[in-house]
């Protein structure tokens, strides 16, 4: 069952359709802010810049320092969920799941829906991420952080010391919270689906959610703590907790999967 639901979720419509919006993005970033950096990389040893000093992959890739950071963050709440997220309210809607239960128990469909929206959603999450990181290496290389720039000040940070001794590493764990993060959110619509079964009005409940804690968390429950927060490779936020990425996504994710569950054994219409 599950590798039925895998192959329909890598296979669907908005799969596919999310993945080449998140690689566009990732091409229009290296195209727009790295590859003029890398035509001319002595301006930004001037000193009047905002990043002083020569160029590397770490400071002028998607993942910091750059304008699309933000704005990549919000239209990632809509496409993980987009992606294979609002499959189950279809297949209710349509009666796809009286046919499928025939044949397969109810709890494991239930399962390999919820993993395979999770994995399927946590793909697209870190594809512009991969694809950016792997066409900026291609223009500027890839060296330690300079200690002595402002720009480069992550003391404190989590996995600080990752940044500053193995950079490409510091980037590969991030690249992990946000796959891991990007599923936590579509699995919400999981969690929705019972009570909202339109599609359109199911889709934005995650990113309803998500811009919330993307605009307000560190404001609600302080920059150690917020979400938006943690998942920003490029801040330079107090010294936080490696152990809250963790808590915070297991609390997200055993929620959704807990409220979806219980509500789909028990619906009639299983």
């Amino acid at each position: 069952m599950l590798r039925f639901e895998l192959k329909r979720g890598f296979r669907s419509i908005g799969f596919r359709i999310a993945m080449i919006i998140m690689i566009a993005v990732a091409i229009a970033q290296a195209y727009t802010e790295a590859l003029p950096i890398a035509r001319n990389p002595l301006e930004r040893c001037d000193g009047s810049k905002n990043m002083p000093g020569p160029p590397h992959v770490l400071n002028t890739w998607i993942g910091m320092y750059s304008r699309y950071e933000r704005p990549l963050l919000i239209v990632l709440l809509i496409l993980v969920t987009m992606a294979y997220g609002l499959s189950y309210a279809k297949d209710l809607n349509s009666g796809y799941v009286k046919n499928i239960l025939i044949c397969k128990s109810r709890k494991d469909y239930l399962n390999a829906k919820f993993v395979s929206v999770f994995l399927t959603a946590g793909v697209v999450g870190v594809t512009p991420y991969i694809a950016n990181f792997l066409i900026v290496s291609c223009m500027n290389p890839l060296h330690k952080p300079y200690l002595g720039l402002a720009t480069e000040s992550y003391y404190g940070k989590a996995f600080s010391w990752l940044y500053f001794h193995h950079p490409a590493l510091y980037v590969m764990m991030y690249m992990l919270i946000t796959f891991l993060y990007s599923g936590a959110f579509a699995t919400i619509a999981l969690a929705f689906t019972h009570i909202v079964r339109n599609a359109f009005l199911l889709g934005l409940t995650p990113f309803l959610m998500g811009y919330f804690v993307l605009k307000y968390a560190s404001y609600l429950v302080g920059t150690r703590l917020a979400p938006n927060i943690l998942m920003r490779m490029g801040t330079t936020a107090d010294r936080v907790n490696v152990w809250v990425f963790a808590f915070e996504w297991l609390v997200v994710t055993i929620l959704s999967y807990l409220i979806y569950f219980n509500r789909g054994k028990s619906m009639d219409v299983l």
